[in-house]
């Protein structure tokens, strides 16, 4: 009877050990999970079909046209009859379709730099989703863990009171902080579920559990010029500059006329005499109504708001930089000068006055304000950690690092 029991029970410890042993996910794994995710890979593959068809439809040519008349008359000596085959073509001399080419090209160089700047942005928001459930997670525990403490601690008076050597009040007080915590415990862990639902929006993983660090390292940003040229947006917006500025030469360059070219065959049949011949024709565009002024000042204006869009968004990025890099700084001392006040002294605050309190030497009111007055600083701790992550992570996303 035992013997046909102890294989399943094998199994089942098999298959414990197996799931208590699953990996954590990474702030790396969560990313790689995350730019994976099929709607934002096929956005961003349809800006690039977007892109090539465009460079593949820029700058042709006018389609050939080919005629073919045919001219009968009735003339007294019989009949006479012409008929022409003719091809016709557009040729733009000014160079108009080589230079929309060239702006295709720099339009499509810009998308490809949207695109990695739009797939860094993704990636940023999974990082900072993933440190947001993080520290949920963490503030969560903590809650919790002050909960249990706290629940000891009522215990223990309502022993004492019970002793005759508490006061009811003591105990009524700590009944409502208590209560109090126990709310402040299940919002917390209802908002760390539903962090961690948004991270797996994001990456598709719901299960595993989070592992990683809150407090960012140090982070020595390369210098302004270097970072500029990092940027894949500054690259995607001068890209897009340099091809509006040679839209603005093509449009300037299409109020030359364009030519029309033309070569054929003509046969003539008339009674009692037929010849056949060769036919060339040219034409050429008069430009009396429309001369492309209203084309050209409209793509110089967007050439010229263009260069001004790429100053201005430079001119911010170097502000932006040196703000973040000082946040950064001043976020990570605030932390961390937080956590030394913690670990400072050999016990916590709140073990101090529980034995002042078991000593007679604090009231309950000077006890409760103890434990939150360490709980809150364990909280903002955790806060000051989330800022400087989210600083640190839109500082790399900044420089293209």
């Amino acid at each position: 009877m035992y013997g046909s029991r102890l294989p399943i029970f094998v199994l089942l410890l098999l298959a414990f050990g197996m799931a208590s042993a699953a990996p954590s996910l990474t702030e790396r794994e969560a990313v790689r999970l995350g730019l994976q995710h099929p709607k934002a890979t096929a956005l961003w593959e349809a800006n690039t079909d977007i892109a090539k068809g465009r460079v593949e439809s820029a700058g042709r040519w006018a389609n050939p046209e080919v005629e073919y008349t045919r001219e009968a008359l009735e003339l007294p000596a019989g009949e006479t009859e012409e008929n022409t085959w003719s091809i016709r073509q557009r040729i733009n001399l000014a160079g108009v379709p080589r230079l929309t080419r060239k702006a295709a090209r720099h339009q499509h160089r810009a998308t490809d730099l949207r695109n990695d700047h739009a797939r860094r942005e993704w990636a940023a928001d999974i990082r900072q989703r993933f440190y947001e459930a993080l520290a949920a997670r963490r503030e969560a525990g903590l809650i919790a863990d002050w909960h249990r403490r706290l629940t000891e601690l009522t215990n223990a008076i309502e022993q004492r009171v019970a002793a005759g050597d508490a006061s009811h009040y003591d105990l009524t007080r700590l009944k409502q902080e208590l209560a109090l915590l126990e709310g402040e415990r299940l919002n917390t862990r209802a908002k760390a579920a539903s962090a961690r639902d948004r991270l797996a929006q994001r990456t598709g993983d719901e299960q595993r559990p989070l592992t990683g660090r809150l407090l960012p390292p140090p982070y020595n940003a390369p210098g302004i010029s270097s970072a500029a040229t990092q940027s894949p947006l500054l690259q995607a917006l001068s890209a897009e500059t340099e091809s509006a500025e040679v839209r603005a030469r093509a449009a300037e360059r299409q109020r030359w006329p364009e030519v029309t070219l033309g070569v054929g065959r003509k046969e003539v049949v008339e009674p009692g005499f037929q010849a056949d011949g060769n036919v060339l024709s040219i034409g050429i565009e008069i430009p009396l109504f429309d001369r492309h002024s209203g084309q050209a000042r409209t793509q110089r204006g967007r050439a010229q708001q263009q260069r001004a869009d790429l100053a201005l968004a430079r001119a911010e990025f170097t502000t932006r930089l040196r703000a973040l890099q000082r946040n950064l700084v001043a976020e990570r001392a605030s932390a961390l000068a937080l956590l030394d006040s913690l670990k400072a002294p050999p016990e916590s605050l709140s073990e101090v006055a529980e034995s002042g309190y078991a000593a007679g030497e604090l009231n309950v009111a000077e006890l409760i304000d103890a434990h939150r007055s360490e709980l809150n600083a364990r909280r903002a701790l955790i806060q000051r950690e989330l800022e400087a992550r989210g600083t640190f992570i839109q500082l790399k996303l900044l420089t293209g690092d």
